[in-house]
């Protein structure tokens, strides 16, 4: 029977990295963000999130409550 395994070094699962998001305590809002917006790839059927993408994109994101702010975000220039 062939390895029907993908390779551990080409990154998580979308199931994988919702599980880790959430055992640290991020809500559904913030999982739904990283997995929308973090570099990603297919393979086999599967979205593959690399590790070393994913890290750094958690490290750098801001995350926002599920409720609205109070006051207005300032907007760019």
């Amino acid at each position: 029977m062939p390895n029907t395994f993908p390779p551990r070094n080409i990154g998580l699962t979308a199931v994988e990295v919702t599980t880790m998001l959430q055992n640290l305590g991020f809500n559904w809002l913030d999982v739904e963000f990283v997995l929308e917006l973090s570099p990603h790839h297919s393979s086999s059927g599967q979205t593959y999130y690399p590790l070393y993408h994913l890290q750094r994109f958690i490290n750098r994101a801001y995350w926002l409550a599920e409720e609205p702010l109070d006051e207005a975000l300032p907007t760019a220039a």
